[in-house]
């Protein structure tokens, strides 16, 4: 494109024909994936998707199929069903419940919590109340070739089993990330990946586990029992000082919950809280 020349959205998207006639695609005619042959689940039937009586502009309808697609089992969503279930929290009941919560230990020791995905944990009535809360997340960040292989980082609350091949089955499994590399490819890129670890938290709190979803209290409860493990692509386990490039830290940030299940919730500045190995 020749220096100055003013673009717009008929402008033509060189080298990409639309048809035989040598006509190129533009930003008008490129709007729509469906004329390429294919959707994705967020978009698809986007101008049917919709709530009865609501007006919904695109954006909205984006995010209302986000929502039900991803979002049923995230904190701002579980709020919004307990509110509908008419959950409703007075001030004597957030007293009530912080003192009971109060009564409990950080330490994990003879039990382990169950964080099997078939029941829902309750978001507290503190947060439910002022309609924001903490989101907690494990990032880690690793060179794909470290092992030579793919390989998977696992986080666990509380003690981990001592056989490896239950791991991925284990109730106190907080979450996945997996690493894809192929063997003898020499691959030398950083990555990065997130394990969310606020679903665990809120199931830790309805445990008694943890007392409260208070900053200080979580970070000490994490440094406390969130463990990590590493199982190469030949199911066993790896020490995680023979992976290079291996960084694993805790981060949180303050989340305002959406109002409605067309919205999405709105995250404020992501901070580190401690490292686990770096």
């Amino acid at each position: 494109m020749a220096r100055g020349l003013m673009q717009n959205s008929s402008s033509s998207l060189t080298p990409f024909l639309a048809n035989v006639d040598g006509q190129f695609w533009n930003s008008d005619t490129a709007r729509y994936t469906q004329d390429f042959g294919y959707t994705y689940a967020e978009t698809s039937g986007l101008s049917m998707a919709g709530i009865s009586g609501v007006d919904m502009d695109d954006r909205a309808r984006v995010s209302l199929a986000i929502n039900r697609l991803y979002g049923s089992s995230s904190p701002s969503m579980l709020a919004r069903k307990q509110k509908r279930m008419d959950w409703h929290v007075s001030p004597d009941r957030g007293t009530n419940w912080l003192q009971w919560h109060a009564k409990v230990t950080n330490a994990i020791t003879n039990r382990i919590p169950d964080l099997s995905p078939q029941a829902e944990p309750r978001v507290p009535p503190l947060e439910l109340e002022r309609g924001a809360y903490t989101e907690w997340l494990a990032n880690v960040r690793v060179i794909n070739g470290a092992l030579n292989g793919s390989f998977s980082v696992l986080f666990f609350l509380g003690s981990v089993p001592q056989d490896v091949v239950s791991w991925k089955a284990s109730s106190n499994l907080v979450g996945t990330m997996g690493v894809f590399a192929m063997p003898r490819m020499g691959a030398e890129n950083h990555i990065s990946g997130t394990v969310p670890l606020t679903k665990a938290l809120l199931k830790a709190v309805d445990q008694r586990f943890l007392g409260r979803l208070d900053q200080t209290e979580v970070t000490k409860f994490l440094q406390d029992n969130l463990q990590f493990r590493i199982v190469g692509h030949n199911s066993t386990a790896v020490d995680a000082r023979q992976v290079r490039g291996l960084c694993v830290e805790v981060a949180s940030s303050d989340v305002k919950m959406a109002m409605n299940e067309w919205e999405l919730p709105s995250w404020g500045q992501v901070r580190t809280r401690f490292n686990m190995v770096c």
